[in-house]
């Protein structure tokens, strides 16, 4: 039974890129990588707009702390 050009790919040896498979493959890799950097840009956003006294995070149950606001490294190189 002939190899699959995914198959040859991952054992590596010679395959043809433009396969249909390796195409549909890369394109999901690529939107799931379009949506893990829209979410940790979204994160910082987040994190940047969130005031001191309401940058609360929950520790445990029932705890909760404040976030430093500004981070340390901010207050750095403020001074």
């Amino acid at each position: 039974m002939a190899m699959t050009q995914k198959e040859r790919m991952l054992a590596g040896e010679l395959y043809v890129a433009d396969d249909p498979e390796l195409v549909a493959d890369a394109a999901r890799a690529a939107g799931w990588l379009d949506r893990y950097n829209r979410a940790s840009t979204a994160t910082v956003i987040a994190k940047k707009a969130c005031p001191p006294e309401r940058c609360v995070t929950t520790i445990g149950a029932g705890d909760a702390s404040v976030l430093p606001w500004p981070s340390p490294i901010q207050q750095t190189r403020a001074q």
